[in-house]
């Protein structure tokens, strides 16, 4: 959770902050970052407080190095399957590319690179060259590519039909929580769904949300290039293909201790 809101580094790793950026953001940490910056706080605050983000990085960045040097230290590296990953990225008040009325903020909706473009750094036992892989990758493949390890076989995380998905159910209406006029709401409604893949030679994300639908090529570094309307058939066909699985468990209620905590990460409305 080190790179996770709120962002909090310690102070050996927060280069790019200072006091003022600090105190300002934990002025914002009363509640979720959506409620904070599409209500009364600046988005200039938002894109400022990148900077203690960066820190965060970094500290995560220097426990990865020791956990590795342990691991190489104990002769145990060249035996572990080495995965280094994040679950989603962070938006800081980019405007999003399917819908250019909704700025992103934290994770809460969104499917751009932003948000979907996370590292994915594998290093196998045994592994000694390196090699970059340019196809689209999913984490949804972590649990095969274990399985498969310990029956002596390496799998990959490129899924084998090529493409990935990325989704987001968030804000469903009437989005009350969203501080907000009424009239001011609906490009933030769900649901969210983008499939990504390789083209040609390019990387090309078909990108929906209700009635918006765009086409980009997320393979030019720091920038999604425009291409053209998305293919809104192939990305309902994709994600009406999947199976609906329960991992809930057991329904039961939460204490008010928890479910303020998932308020304040933005989990919970």
């Amino acid at each position: 959770m080190d790179a996770h809101y709120p962002y909090l580094p310690q102070d050996s790793y927060d280069l790019w902050g200072d006091d003022q950026l600090q105190n300002l953001h934990r002025e914002a940490m009363g509640g979720p970052l959506t409620t904070q910056y599409l209500g009364e706080r600046p988005f200039w605050e938002l894109r400022a407080s990148e900077n203690l983000y960066d820190g965060c990085i970094r500290q995560a960045d220097a426990y990865v190095a020791e956990l590795l040097e342990r691991l190489d230290a104990a002769n145990e590296l060249e035996e572990t399957l080495v995965v280094i990953t994040s679950d989603h990225g962070e938006g800081f008040g980019e405007y999003s590319v399917v819908n250019k009325a909704v700025r992103l903020i934290d994770h809460s909706w969104g499917i751009g690179d932003e948000v979907s473009h996370v590292p994915l750094v594998v290093k196998y036992p045994e592994q000694s060259k390196a090699k970059t892989v340019t196809e689209p990758a999913s984490l949804t493949r972590f649990p095969l590519v274990v399985r498969n390890l310990i029956d002596g076989e390496r799998e990959s995380f490129v899924p084998e039909g090529g493409h990935v998905i990325t989704s987001s159910y968030r804000i469903e209406e009437p989005g009350d929580g969203l501080p907000l006029p009424e009239a001011e709401r609906e490009p933030y409604f769900g649901p969210w769904h983008a499939v990504c893949r390789k083209l040609d030679d390019a990387v090309i994300v078909d990108a929906i949300r209700r009635d918006d639908q765009v086409r980009y090529e997320t393979s030019v570094p720091d920038r999604q290039v425009m291409r053209d309307r998305g293919d809104r058939e192939f990305v309902e066909l994709t994600v009406d293909d999947l199976d609906t699985v329960d991992v809930t468990g057991i329904e039961e209620d939460i204490g008010a201790e928890v479910e303020q905590r998932l308020h304040e990460l933005g989990y919970r409305a």
